[in-house]
């Protein structure tokens, strides 16, 4: 509210699919930690599942999810156009994340044995034309707390996973948790990597499996 936005947090009204996702591919320590800027509108905000929306959720993972997915009504509203139409089906970041998890590893469950997406902010953040606001975004960065809870949410999933590396998707993930995943991770073992959101699937997806080949971590 002191930033003049809505926030939606899907690990609780998501926290069924999440859980289903969690059962079919538990992440298993040694992975490597891919850090996320928050939910998508279209992907995680109703899958509750990091880079990954209903469409993805279906056909790569097996989990009968359909749009708007597990979005609670009053979000679903907010992410539909005037007319009642969906101002997207699809979340673009899914598409090139999953490109490179199969290029990576061959298959998807390969690849959430070696791969696991933390979000160091949970929570979807709505502007009042409804769209997508990033804890970049200036309004965010001046809520003095933000900060704090991203890293202690970074040093909870390092905890957990205890990874070989860890990959910062986009520059203001790199600033605000890069110094602190170099003091845990130690030397060569975090990555500063642009976040897909904009990128070109192919080019992307080829970029950091080379990267990640090039430091022998795959």
């Amino acid at each position: 509210r002191r930033a003049g936005l809505e926030a939606y947090n899907p690990a609780l009204y998501a926290f069924d699919a999440y859980s289903a996702f969690l059962r079919a591919f538990p992440p298993e320590r040694g992975a490597i930690l891919a850090l996320g800027l928050n939910p998508g509108p279209f992907g995680m905000a109703q899958t509750g599942i990091p880079f990954t929306d209903c469409r993805t959720a279906a056909r790569d993972l097996g989990l009968p999810l359909e749009i708007p997915g597990r979005a609670p009504p009053a979000l679903a509203r907010r992410l539909k156009k005037p007319d009642g139409r969906w101002r997207g089906t699809y979340e673009r970041s899914s598409l090139v994340m999953y490109r490179f998890l199969k290029l990576a590893w061959g298959s998807v469950g390969k690849a959430h044995r070696n791969w696991w997406v933390g979000n160091p902010c949970p929570l979807l953040f709505l502007d009042p034309e409804a769209w997508n606001v990033t804890p970049a975004d200036p309004r965010l960065k001046r809520l003095s707390l933000m900060a704090d809870l991203r890293l202690d949410a970074f040093e909870r999933y390092h905890a957990a996973i205890a990874p070989r590396a860890v990959v910062c998707l986009g520059a203001d993930v790199a600033a605000v948790v890069g110094p602190l995943a170099d003091r845990l991770s130690g030397p060569g073992r975090v990555i500063r990597y642009p976040h897909p959101a904009r990128a070109v699937p192919d080019a992307w997806a080829r970029g950091l499996k080379a990267e990640l080949e090039s430091r022998r971590l795959l």
